[in-house]
């Protein structure tokens, strides 16, 4: 019965209410790192410090959870769950769950089995969906090795470089102490480092979603397919200046995997091959040196990459919980871009005249032209720079978020960077189609809102997006798909409900409901879709 029919409608409402009524903020066993990081973030509103480490300071302890679930997506529009972790969009069907975790002297282990009858062309198969085995020194150097949803970037619907909408992948991590830094007694903030490099799978694929679909289709047919396995890296700098304000640098970098040929991209790298690969120097060191950044043409290195980088910070004033009547509050600010764009060579050559040329410029035009400047040559800056900003309030029992996001590119087709994708890696940045940042991909501007309530034995959350999906795709070659159309931007509208119920002590029961309206999908006039997405589960703790 299709899902456009009142009938259809009428039967998924149902379902929805029968669902949502008792449960009525996330599913059991399959979500609950994604609101463990959702509850930091909280946290620190509050003034806590919240660390991340959940093993740190923690008596020796094991826990157990099995699982029943049902992971079933329905209708014609990908609808991705916010906080899923690929679920029902690279993974869906029926099975079994089981967690067990266990800590004890800064050493943490946690596992999230998921065995699920697959549908469609998905095998039946034994997954290991998170696991992670990690150790956190006294010095608070840490080190891991680990497949766990993560979120570098503030945001309601993910992080900037790294959401937990996506599936996750496994990664090698290291985080160094956070320490005070002083240059002549002047402090400049506590400062600390984490790096990663992990690998994707041998599943990607061009994502429905992307800007630039079927310019990318095309080039993967010339090429007989697109890269499999790349690797994954990403570094990051964490400072916090007093108590309540801090700001990240990071960067991700994808390089390397296999490539439509079968033979392996990093075939005859050196280390320095390698290096500049895992900084992102494709994108972010040779094309600058090449003078001309925003078309690089890969001849100049061997290590293609993919570089995103993103700025952000955020704040907690005083005034803001009170004006709010709230027990914690907090802004953000977030700027992200594919490039960083530096005329290292210029500066190199004439400091002082690249540090004027900078001050003359900015002097001379308009506050908002030198927010928006993306070409500098006396320091690094993003090219194509793309904006987040938000607000969080938490109570007692109550939160409420607000987040505008734009992280759009060039105006002009086939200008600039697009975020989250590359003229080389044809996925983009993405795992198994699903967007690994923002939980809805690219060249899009969306508002949302979040909200929460939570009772002892309960809680339940609301999410809803309003988004617009900009065309940036090859004119031409999108209008041999769609003889007789011009392009129009895709509108969307997302609604989420998140909730869990515990009851008898160790038993639980939760579920994760999504809705998505499509208009105008993959920019074509006049086609429309509705789609839903849904994890339920009933679990028992031992």
């Amino acid at each position: 019965m299709p899902l456009d029919s009142p009938s259809g409608l009428l039967r998924h409402g149902l379902c929805w209410a029968l669902l949502c009524g008792p449960l009525a903020a996330q599913a059991p066993v399959l979500q609950d790192e994604a609101e463990r990081l959702r509850q930091a973030f909280a946290h620190w509103g509050e003034g806590d410090p919240a660390p991340l480490d959940k093993a740190a300071g923690q008596a020796p302890a094991f826990t157990g959870t099995a699982a029943l679930v049902a992971i079933a997506p329905g209708g014609t529009a990908r609808t991705p769950l916010l906080d899923g972790g690929g679920l029902g969009t690279v993974l869906n069907g029926p099975g079994l769950a089981w967690q067990l975790g266990w800590s004890r002297g800064g050493f943490e282990m946690d596992t999230t089995f998921l065995a699920v009858h697959g549908s469609g062309g998905q095998a039946d198969r034994l997954r290991l969906f998170q696991g992670r085995l990690g150790y956190r020194s006294q010095g608070g150097w840490r080190f891991a090795l680990e497949r766990m949803p993560f979120q570098w970037g503030y945001g309601i619907t993910g992080g900037y470089l790294y959401g937990t909408s996506a599936r996750a992948f496994p990664r090698a991590v290291v985080e160094t102490p956070a320490v005070d830094v002083s240059v002549f007694g002047v402090p400049l903030g506590n400062w600390g480092f984490e790096a990663f490099l992990g690998k994707l799978g041998a599943d990607q694929q061009v994502p429905d979603w992307a800007a630039d679909r079927e310019q990318s289709l095309a080039v993967a047919r010339t090429q007989g397919g697109i890269i499999q396995g790349a690797f994954q890296g990403g570094y990051r700098l964490k400072a916090r200046f007093g108590s309540s304000m801090e700001m990240n640098f990071a960067i991700s970098s994808q390089w390397g995997g296999i490539g439509a040929d079968g033979r392996k991209i990093t075939d005859g790298y050196r280390f320095r091959d390698y290096l500049g690969a895992f900084f992102g120097g494709q994108n972010i060191a040779v094309s600058e040196a090449s003078g001309d950044p925003a078309n690089p043409s890969g001849g100049l290195t061997k290590s293609q990459s993919n570089g995103i980088a993103n700025v952000e910070m955020r704040f907690r004033p005083a005034w803001l919980a009170e004006l709010a009547g709230a027990k914690g509050a907090f802004a953000y600010i977030s700027r992200g871009g594919e490039n960083v764009n530096w005329q290292w060579k210029d500066f190199l050559h004439h400091p002082l005249r690249s540090i004027w040329h900078d001050v003359k410029a900015d002097a001379t035009t308009s506050p908002r032209a030198v927010w928006h400047k993306d070409r500098r040559e006396a320091s690094p800056n993003l090219q194509w720079p793309n904006e987040a900003v938000g607000l969080q309030f938490s109570w007692e029992h109550a939160d409420l978020g607000l987040e505008y996001l734009d992280n759009r590119t060039g105006e002009r087709p086939g200008t600039g960077y697009q975020t989250y994708s590359h003229w080389f890696f044809l996925a983009g940045h993405s795992n198994g189609g699903d967007p690994m940042g923002d939980a809805f991909g690219g060249s899009i501007i969306s508002r949302s809102v979040s909200w929460g309530w939570k009772e002892r034995d309960w809680s339940i959350r609301g999410i809803f997006t309003d988004g617009l999906r900009v065309f940036r795709d090859d004119l031409a070659q999108w209008q041999a798909v769609h003889p007789g159309f011009s392009p129009m931007p895709n509108h969307f509208q997302h609604v989420e409900l998140q909730g869990r119920f515990t009851f008898a002590e160790k038993w639980s029961a939760g579920a994760s409901l999504a809705y998505q309206r499509e208009q105008k999908l993959h920019f074509e006039p006049g086609l429309n879709a509705r789609g839903t997405n849904a994890v339920v589960a009933l679990a028992r703790r031992f």
